[in-house]
């Protein structure tokens, strides 16, 4: 991807608003705020669009690891639910 192609995707919101309000106000807290403004929306969809990347990112070198020593050239390694699995605790400990 170009670096004006990942700009460019970078400017879309990389969620909803009404999904990222969703997912914090699904938060079983009564003393949760009830409404959000708009820039704290956006930036809640910013972090959340990271995070995934991040995990996304991180996820993929295990695999291809993984690939590698499996001896596999044909085909391109996938991401499966171990990877991120093996990759959660240093995500955990580095987003907290």
């Amino acid at each position: 991807m170009s670096s004006t192609a990942a700009t460019a995707a970078r400017q879309d919101p990389p969620f909803s608003s009404g999904l990222v309000k969703s997912l914090l106000l699904s938060v079983n807290d009564t003393d949760a705020p009830k409404r959000i403004s708009n820039e704290a929306l956006d930036s809640c969809g910013k972090f959340l669009q990271d995070f995934i990347e991040d995990v996304r990112d991180r996820a993929l070198i295990v695999a291809e690891c993984e690939h590698e020593v499996n001896g596999k050239p044909d085909s391109s390694p996938m991401i499966r639910a171990h990877h991120i699995t093996k990759v959660a605790a240093g995500i955990i400990m580095d987003y907290s």
